[in-house]
């Protein structure tokens, strides 16, 4: 389940390039805590 949200997000960081870089920056750092922990 989290391995495919995760492959979504990056599918979609690519898709939208800059403007997710910038706006979802903020959603991909608690996803990479979690990922750490």
């Amino acid at each position: 389940m989290l391995s495919y949200f995760y492959d979504y997000l990056t599918q979609f960081a690519s898709f939208y390039g800059i403007y997710f870089n910038v706006a979802g920056t903020i959603d991909i750092v608690p996803v990479t805590y979690v990922f750490k922990h």
